[in-house]
C-alpha cells in the first residue's frame, strides 16, 4: 500500500483524476482545501490504472496484461486501513505545517518555494481583495465577490468567473404582471418613483384600453400635487392625492371595472405595504433604488416587506448600482424595470441580470490591476460599508 498526495482544482476533479490514475481500490483519507486548490491524502495498491491498461490493451499480449489476483485488491484489510489512519493523524496539517509538507512532496526546499510564489497565494485575487477592500460595499458583497474567483490564471479568466458567480446568484428577472388592478411603487424620498409611477401608466395605458390613474399617498403628496399632476398632463396620465390608507381603500373599492391604479408611496407608508397586501390580494408592490443609493438608506426600507420586483432608476449614470445588487442578491428581490432617463419622454427598459452583472465586471475589469503588489506590506485606504 501507498499513501500520495493529489492537488486538483476541485474536489470533483481531484475524485475523476484518482479513479483513473489508480482505479476503485484507491481509498481517499483526508481533503483539505488550501491555496485555492485541494489536496486529498490518498492510499492505493501500485497497480495500473484502468485507463493506462485500456491503452496498454491495443498492442500488447493478453498473456501480458493478465495481474496476479493478489494485486487486484478491492477491500483494504482492517489491519492496514487503521495502520494508515494513524499515519495521516501524525502529519504535521498545523499552521505552517501543510506548506511544509507540500514543500516536502514535491522535493523542493521550502525556502525556494517561497521565493517563487510569495505565500502561495493568486496575485489577481490578492488584487481583487484589495480593490474591494477599496470599494464602498457591505461585508457580504465583499465576501460573495471573493468567494467568486478560483485561483484564476488570466485577468480575463477572473471576470469570467465573476461574471457566473454572479449570475448563478441571483434570482430570475420578475415580469411585472400588468393584470393586476394595483401596482404599488415604493421608494426613499428623491428615488424617482414618482416619474416611475407616471412612465409606468403611460405605457400601461398606450398597450391596453383600461383607465390608468396615480395617486400619491400622504400629507407629503400634497405639497407636489400641483407638480405631480402638471407633469402627467404631458404624458396624457391623470393623477391625485389622499392624505390615509383608508383614503385609499375607499378610493379603489369604489372604483370602476377596468381601471388601474398605480400607487406612488413615500418612505414613511413603506412599513404599511403589507396592509396594502392584505387589502388587496391582488396588488403588486415594487420598490424603486436608484443607481447611486447608499447601503444605510436602503437597508431598512428595503427590508422592512416583501416586494415582487426591483425598479432601477439613473441606469444613465456609469456607475456599479452596488445598493441594488445587495437587494438581488441578499434579499432575493428580482430585477424588473428601470429608468435611463430623467426624462419623461424616454420609456422604461427591462434590467435584467446580466445588465447589473456586466457592471460590476466592467468596475473590475477597469480598475484592477495584474501586476503582484511589490510592496506586500502597504496598507491601502478602505472605505466600509455601515453593515
Amino acid at each position: 500500500m501507498k499513501i500520495e498526495l493529489i492537488k486538483s482544482q476541485s474536489l470533483i476533479n481531484g475524485i475523476k483524476d484518482i479513479a483513473k490514475r489508480f482505479g476503485p481500490s484507491a481509498l481517499i483519507l483526508r481533503n483539505i482545501e488550501a491555496g485555492g486548490q485541494e489536496i486529498l491524502f490518498i492510499a492505493h495498491e501500485q497497480i495500473e490504472a484502468p485507463l493506462q491498461r485500456q491503452v496498454a490493451a491495443a498492442t500488447a499480449p493478453q498473456a501480458a496484461l493478465e495481474t496476479p489476483p493478489s494485486r487486484l485488491v478491492t477491500k483494504i484489510r482492517p489491519e492496514e486501513l487503521e495502520q494508515v489512519r494513524q499515519v495521516i493523524n501524525s502529519l504535521p496539517i498545523t499552521t505552517g505545517g501543510l506548506e511544509d509538507l507540500l514543500n516536502a512532496q514535491l522535493k523542493r526546499p521550502a525556502s525556494s518555494a517561497r521565493r517563487s510564489d510569495p505565500e502561495g497565494v493568486n496575485a489577481l485575487q490578492t488584487n481583487l481583495t484589495r480593490l474591494l477592500d477599496g470599494t464602498p460595499i457591505s461585508r457580504y458583497l465583499r465576501n460573495q465577490l471573493t468567494r467568486f474567483s478560483a485561483a484564476p490564471a488570466t485577468k480575463m479568466e477572473l471576470l469570467a468567473q465573476l461574471k457566473t458567480g454572479l449570475m448563478s446568484r441571483l434570482p430570475p428577472s420578475a415580469a411585472i404582471d400588468l393584470e393586476s388592478p394595483i401596482q404599488v411603487i415604493a421608494g426613499n424620498y428623491g428615488a424617482g418613483k414618482t416619474s416611475i409611477a407616471l412612465k409606468f401608466a403611460a405605457q400601461l395605458m398606450a398597450a391596453s384600453d383600461q383607465r390608468v390613474k396615480v395617486v400619491c399617498v400622504g400629507p407629503h403628496a400634497r405639497e407636489t400635487e400641483a407638480k405631480t399632476a402638471s407633469l402627467g398632463a404631458l404624458l396624457g396620465v391623470s393623477s391625485l392625492c389622499v392624505d390615509s390608507l383608508k383614503d385609499l381603500y375607499d378610493l379603489v373599492d369604489s372604483a370602476t371595472p377596468n381601471t388601474v391604479y398605480i400607487i406612488d408611496l413615500n418612505s414613511e407608508f413603506i412599513g404599511s405595504v403589507a396592509l396594502i397586501k392584505s387589502r388587496f390580494p391582488a396588488a403588486q408592490c415594487h420598490f424603486v433604488i436608484p443607481s447611486d443609493a447608499s447601503l444605510p438608506g436602503l437597508w431598512s426600507s428595503c427590508s422592512a416587506a416583501t416586494w415582487q420586483s426591483l425598479i432601477i432608476t439613473r441606469l444613465d449614470l456609469d456607475l456599479v448600482p452596488w445598493a441594488a445588487l445587495e437587494a438581488v442578491s441578499k434579499l432575493r428581490v428580482p430585477l424588473s424595470i428601470g429608468s435611463t432617463s430623467s426624462s419623461l419622454t424616454a420609456r422604461l427598459v427591462q434590467v435584467n441580470n446580466e445588465n447589473l452583472a456586466n457592471r460590476v465586471v466592467s468596475y473590475v475589469a477597469d480598475h484592477l490591476s495584474e501586476q503582484k503588489d511589490t510592496h506586500p506590506d502597504r496598507k491601502s485606504n478602505e472605505f466600509r460599508a455601515i453593515h
